[in-house]
């Protein structure tokens, strides 16, 4: 595999300081002086490797959608043929905070700009839905017995705790309690599916 050239590298960190500039100040203080700050860079060098302001954001959004969907394939390759809920959630409780902590900050910033920007709310549902299709396909192989709407809803509620849990990273919250809290989500289906089974038993 031949390696990235010293542009793309260069560019990469750049973008990368600019994800670390909009976690840390949003994206209104994320201008091109702290960027350069982040970067080590000269400000004119971080606008030739990044262009104008619009041609900026778009690199941004471009590269956060591109990185979830990059961290969602990976977190799909990863898992093993057995006991592939289990280690799923291994996979997201587990993984590391500080740059998961930083994309989810800066998509946060890009969710509240998608309010007044039909385009942008797209493109983050898009990879929203993404995130939450891995989940809830790996939940309905473990449950094939019960309902699309309850598997679906687990799925949702594990992506919520995920986030919610990995926001609050600053914080030093309570990963046990999150664990616990997807278990207990994902243990709610076995009755369900259970019951389930019973109703397709055909009668004798």
């Amino acid at each position: 595999m031949p390696r990235p050239s010293m542009k793309t590298e260069r560019k990469e960190q750049v973008l990368a300081a600019y994800v670390r500039a909009v976690s840390k100040h949003g994206l209104s203080g994320a201008t091109l002086e702290t960027i350069a700050g982040e970067a080590a860079m000269t400000r004119p060098l971080v606008r030739h490797h990044l262009g104008n302001k619009e041609e900026m954001f778009e690199q941004l959004v471009e590269h956060i959608v591109g990185e979830f969907s990059r961290q969602t394939r990976l977190i799909a390759d990863a898992l093993p043929e057995s006991r592939r809920i289990a280690a799923l959630i291994e996979l997201l409780f587990g993984m590391p905070e500080d740059t998961t902590a930083e994309l989810i900050f800066v998509f946060a910033e890009l969710t509240l700009k998608s309010v007044s920007d039909k385009a942008l709310a797209a493109r983050l549902c898009a990879s929203i839905a993404e995130f939450e299709n891995l989940l809830a396909a790996e939940v309905i192989a473990e449950f094939p017995a019960a309902s699309v709407e309850n598997t679906r809803a687990v799925a949702h509620g594990i992506m919520a705790i995920y986030f919610n849990n990995v926001s609050l990273a600053p914080l030093a919250p309570n990963t046990h309690d999150a664990r616990n809290a997807v278990g207990i989500l994902i243990q709610s289906l076995e009755p369900v599916a259970q019951q389930t089974l019973k109703q397709r038993e055909p009668l004798k």
